[in-house]
């Protein structure tokens, strides 16, 4: 049979009756099965191509299109359904052009670009509402809502998915409603809610809804419970998510839920795990030049790598993140110069159109007709030259905002690969205190057991040795203690516990430990701290500071000498007080005291030796309290070491 053309008077012929045909079919597998229903919407477009069936051809684009969708395959959406409407008559076939209106919305909206397809999606639905069509007028509220919560207005989508949602209930014509409702309560921090709207969507009955809303409302439900720190149910949820989307095939959405698990692990501290998944999500994105997955997945493989101590590879990723965000950055805005300028070039095809419109209209009155033709196209030219100066300005506005926050992100990722050089530098040296302060004390006892096991030493001798062993022992033991404080205190999730109480008998609870030390060297320590004095902070992190002053006090205090502790309290905060009669700290010495990734270290009146840790520790502790640190001496009279911290609960 040959092919039979769409009649003049809009009658279908057996051959485009076919089209139609397979759109019912492509209908039929839509929410069963992806790769068919394509397939058929393919068939059907290609045929009325070739049949040059205009109703066909809207029809057939926006079947196609859905799929692309599904997909996650945008730009092949706008590149559609833009073509289609360039060829239509913008006088017939009002239902399918809204449709592809609602299209081009969801490719702008779906690409980043919300103000434009909200213009879309505004006009999509004012012609399904002309034409009684409420079911499509809906759903592009439901769009408009979607666009007014990517663009963070939270209020308007909330407003607009309550009136549909109880208006026309959970159907699966409106099963994207609890999701949308679910995203909006999780960025504006009702978890309760946003968990019962998504879950209203997985626990859906109906057979023939979109299963894209399944993979959605799962990795949101994961991110709920990642943020409540709810890990298993966060990996269960992340789960069902990618597979969700390995049945759909939807390669793009499913690596955003491999990188919730990766990021789960990371905060579970269950490293490799998430060091694989991650590692997967980037080299996937990699083999796909998925830049936003290739940011984001770069992103956590570097704080993997820095809480591993892997300094090499998390300065590597770190690099690479860098990268990533500089190509989104330039990449973004190419895309929107793009976008605008065919958004342009469709707005101009338009007012051509209407200008033929009129001409053909108005020949029986040629000599009127030519007026108002000349007027019309001067204001359109007129118009067509504010457009385009105001997409130049605004083009230039767009890309002076992202150059300053490219800019912006530049320092930020410079200053973390500054601080990551000099926490390289820092383990260095923290493994030179350990080789050397640590082997020295073991070498002694080695030497001492070995010559007591033969007999080589007399009880004389024993005696001698013992007292000095000790004192060894004793530095060592404060040395791991500090250590042991500081490491800890830089791991990321080690939280301060603040708590009111006295500080008068926490410093008398811990002078048992310290009157040792300073009976040795004859020197008295004075607890003078008002009674009533309270401080809110950390209790064992105050007590380390106070341990680490006054141990330093005895250092550096010769024999005979005083140590006292006071307190002041002014404006809400309390102000303690470490003084001694010791040896001073010169103006050189004290100007660097508190470099935090250096550490000093002197020895004390009868060289008792240290690594300066216990400095770095106080300065630190009392920081992450709210508080402040600093110090006044005079050589050869003494020094003051102050803290401050607030006296109550905020």
């Amino acid at each position: 049979m040959g092919i039979i053309q769409y009649t003049t008077d809009g009658e279908l012929t057996p051959d485009t009756s076919n089209v139609l045909i397979l759109i019912e079919i492509f209908d039929t597998y839509r929410f069963v099965e992806q790769d068919s229903a394509f397939k058929y919407a393919s068939l059907a477009l290609e045929i009325a191509e070739r049949l040059n069936f205009a109703r066909g051809i809207l029809i057939a684009t926006y079947s196609k299109g859905s799929m692309y969708f599904t997909q996650g395959n945008y730009q092949e959406i706008y590149d559609m359904a833009f073509t289609a409407l360039q060829q239509a008559d913008t006088s017939k076939y009002r239902a399918e052009q809204a449709r592809l209106n609602q299209l081009l919305g969801i490719s702008y909206a779906s690409q980043g670009y919300y103000e434009p397809g909200l213009r879309y999606f505004m006009r999509a639905k004012n012609m399904f509402d002309a034409i009684g069509n409420e079911m499509g007028a809906m759903q592009n509220l439901v769009n408009i809502g979607v666009s007014y919560l990517k663009t963070q207005n939270y209020t308007k989508a909330l407003d607009i998915f309550v009136r549909i949602d109880s208006l026309r209930g959970l159907k699966p014509a409106t099963i994207s409603v609890p999701v949308n409702l679910g995203f909006i309560y999780y960025e504006m921090g009702e978890y309760q809610k946003a968990e019962y709207h998504l879950k209203r969507v997985i626990n859906f009955e109906g057979e023939k809804f979109d299963r894209r809303s399944l993979g959605l409302a799962t990795f949101k439900l994961g991110e709920i419970h990642l943020a409540q720190k709810q890990y298993d149910q966060a990996l269960n949820f992340f789960s069902q998510s990618i597979e969700i989307y390995e049945k759909l095939g939807n390669k793009s959405e499913k690596l955003q839920a491999l990188n919730g698990i990766a990021r789960t692990y990371l905060l579970t501290r269950k490293l490799k795990q998430a060091e694989d998944y991650a590692l997967q999500v980037y080299n996937t994105a990699l083999e796909h030049n998925a830049l936003p997955d290739k940011q984001t997945s770069s992103e956590t493989l570097h704080r993997i790598y820095r809480q591993q101590g892997d300094f090499q590879n998390a300065y590597k990723y770190l690099s690479l993140y860098k990268s990533y965000s500089d190509s989104m950055q330039n990449d973004e805005i190419s895309k929107k110069i793009g976008r605008l300028e065919a958004e342009f070039d469709f707005q101009k095809k338009e007012l051509e159109l209407i200008n033929e419109q009129r001409q053909q209209n108005a020949e029986h009155a040629r000599t009127v007709s030519e007026h108002r033709t000349y007027l019309f196209i001067t204001f359109s030219l007129l118009a067509i030259a504010v457009v385009v100066a105001s997409l130049l300005y605004r083009n230039s506005k767009l890309r002076k905002k992202a150059n300053r926050l490219l800019q912006e992100k530049n320092e930020e990722i410079e200053a973390q690969a500054k601080e990551l050089h000099k926490m390289n530098e820092l383990k260095n040296h923290l493994f030179s205190i350990l080789a050397h302060d640590l082997r020295s004390p073991l070498s002694s006892l080695h030497g001492f057991i070995t010559l007591n096991e033969m007999d080589s030493l007399t009880q004389k001798e024993i005696q001698k040795l013992v007292p000095e062993l000790v004192h060894r022992f004793q530095y060592t033991s404060n040395l791991l203690n500090n250590l042991l404080h500081w490491s800890k205190s830089q791991l990321e999730g080690y939280t301060v516990e603040p708590a009111e109480f006295h500080v008068k008998k926490l410093f008398g609870e811990s002078t048992e430990v310290l009157n040792q030390k300073a009976a040795n060297k004859d020197l008295s320590i004075q607890n003078n701290i008002d009674e009533e004095a309270t401080v809110y902070a950390d209790k064992n992190m105050v007590d380390l500071v106070l341990l680490n002053l006054v141990s330093n006090a005895i250092k550096f205090t010769p024999k005979e000498g005083r140590i006292e502790v006071s307190s002041s309290q002014d404006k809400g905060y309390t102000t303690i007080c470490v003084t001694d009669t010791g040896v001073g700290i010169t103006e050189d010495q004290l100007a660097t005291l508190f470099d935090t990734h250096n550490f000093h270290s002197t020895p004390g009146t009868e060289n008792e030796m240290g690594t300066g840790l216990g400095l770095t520790l106080c300065v630190d502790f009392i920081k992450r309290n709210k508080g402040k640190f600093w110090a006044t001496s005079e050589e050869g009279i003494g020094s003051q070491f102050y803290f401050t911290l607030p006296s109550k609960k905020p």
